[in-house]
């Protein structure tokens, strides 16, 4: 018997990793066009926390933890110190506001960043020099972005400046029902704005039984899911057919029932 020909297939380089971590791999290779150097340190939360109490000149540790918070959380919005002055509210805000000046001051003289810099110096990265976004988007060539409902601002745009623009080839998989880090800046508004950016993106929804609004105890009705009328006509009907189904196998099975009493011996209005 003639042998199967063999295909030979092409193998392209995989690059698996989280955001902070593909921020790590292009922060290292071009940070220096932004003034970072190859060899930057990544600071812990400890190590910021010291940068923080010295930067706002005290030693109160609570104090530090809500700075690094306030700062985090404009950090993963996308802000820079002076937007993060410009929208504070209130004197407490506007304090770790200026705090956050000083400590990007020390940092950027330390030549380290800290977690939310790895996204958010990368992005700074892909907007502000083209020739580096254009290498990313050719090595990068096809994209899998996992738990998108999980993802913030910084992210997103992230995401955004790594596909292609002329032809973006990307798959994103989420799932609105399951955003849990809201409390870190994630919002499940980027599920919707896949859509709008990317008109031509084809969606599809994994098949599920969809609970009707009371049925289902510990989940209710979900106001920010996104939910297709007609998924949600088909669950209905599905449903319905369903229970409809019930109710005419209960009805053959009394048509049974009283079928055989009525053929016993001496069975009321049965033959005697």
């Amino acid at each position: 018997m003639p042998r199967p020909s063999s295909v030979r297939m092409r193998r392209l380089p995989l690059v698996v990793s989280t955001f902070h971590a593909l921020g790590v791999r292009l922060l290292r290779a071009d940070g220096e066009r932004i003034g970072l150097k190859p060899k930057f340190s990544i600071l812990d939360a400890n190590d910021v926390l010291g940068v923080l109490k010295d930067a706002g000149t005290t030693t109160d540790n609570a104090q530090a933890r809500r700075w690094q918070w306030a700062i985090s959380l404009w950090k993963n919005q996308g802000l820079s110190s002076d937007e993060a002055e410009a929208a504070a509210q209130g004197e407490d805000e506007r304090s770790a506001a200026r705090v956050m000046r000083r400590y990007e001051e020390r940092l950027a003289a330390y030549q380290a960043v800290d977690f939310d810099d790895l996204i958010g110096l990368s992005l700074k990265l892909l907007v502000r020099d083209a020739e580096t976004r254009a290498k990313w988007q050719s090595t990068l060539r096809y994209l899998l972005v996992d738990e998108v409902q999980d993802t913030n601002a910084t992210q997103y745009e992230m995401l955004r400046l790594l596909a292609d623009p002329q032809a973006p080839r990307f798959t994103a998989v989420g799932d609105d029902d399951q955003s849990i880090y809201g409390w870190r800046g994630a919002t499940i508004e980027n599920l919707k704005r896949l859509t709008v950016d990317y008109p031509a993106l084809k969606g599809h929804r994994a098949r599920a039984e969809l609970p009707l609004d009371g049925c289902h105890p510990a989940r209710g009705q979900r106001r920010h899911r996104q939910q297709p009328q007609a998924l949600r006509e088909e669950a209905v009907e599905r449903v319905r057919r369903r229970r409809a189904g019930r109710a005419a196998r209960v009805r053959r099975r009394g048509a049974r029932g009283r079928a055989r009493r009525g053929a016993r011996p001496g069975a009321p209005g049965g033959r005697r």
